[in-house]
């Protein structure tokens, strides 16, 4: 008696920490960001982050030996963070937060660019895949001033954060009718109660769709 069989600690923010509500683009918002974001120099990066559902520390980290462009796939090992002193790799959140993620050709190809932009620069050599016009790591501060504040302008769009394109991306696959085991591995989940916990806005559309297909499954057809 007083046991619970449900860690609630997996789905609970920080204690005293007001959580920022979260923001999802609409198909329609996610088309005119991308394109929108081709003129940027980074415009690969953003890609990876709407279609990967990668967070910003996970993108920052990736390195040439992550990213096989061949299978179409990247391979999250680490993360980036600016502490006092510089940057230092951590590991994942957890782990299966250590994953690869099966990328669109539409992220391949960005990707195909962003390295010929990269040899173009001098910066073939760089440790990261996505560095600054120096060759350095990506500061979250510069990124968000110098450049997807700008795509939002373009595009119309209201200011979101980039950790939204991550939320973006999980919406967007789950309200289309995607497994939501498969979305959870995707974002690196621990427990797919995580995913629920998060996207349950999401479920009841896709209840009602689900309850459609059985009308289509099962129509009569029309005499004659």
């Amino acid at each position: 008696r007083g046991v619970v069989a449900f860690n609630p600690c997996i789905i609970a923010g920080r204690p005293g920490l007001a959580q920022k509500e979260m923001q999802a683009l609409t198909p329609e918002q996610a088309v005119a960001f991308i394109t929108a974001a081709k003129a940027d120099r980074l415009y690969a990066l953003y890609v990876l982050a709407l279609t990967g559902g990668m967070r910003q520390g996970e993108l920052f980290a990736l390195k040439r030996d992550d990213i096989d462009l061949e299978g179409g796939t990247v391979t999250v090992r680490r993360t980036l963070v600016h502490q006092k002193g510089g940057f230092v790799e951590n590991a994942p959140k957890s782990k299966a937060g250590r994953r690869t993620v099966t990328l669109p050709e539409i992220a391949v190809d960005a990707l195909r660019d962003h390295y010929r932009r990269l040899m173009a620069e001098g910066h073939a050599g760089a440790e990261y895949v996505f560095c600054n016009e120096r060759g350095g790591p990506l500061w979250r501060s510069n990124v968000r001033r110098q450049s997807l504040r700008l795509i939002l302008e373009r595009a119309g769009l209201p200011g979101i954060r980039f950790h939204d394109l991550r939320h973006s991306s999980a919406t967007l696959l789950l309200a289309a009718g995607e497994n939501i085991k498969v979305v959870s591995e995707r974002l690196g989940h621990g427990d797919v109660r995580i995913t629920l916990a998060a996207y349950t806005h999401v479920l009841p559309g896709m209840d009602k769709a689900a309850a459609g297909r059985f009308d289509t499954m099962l129509a009569t057809p029309a005499a004659g």
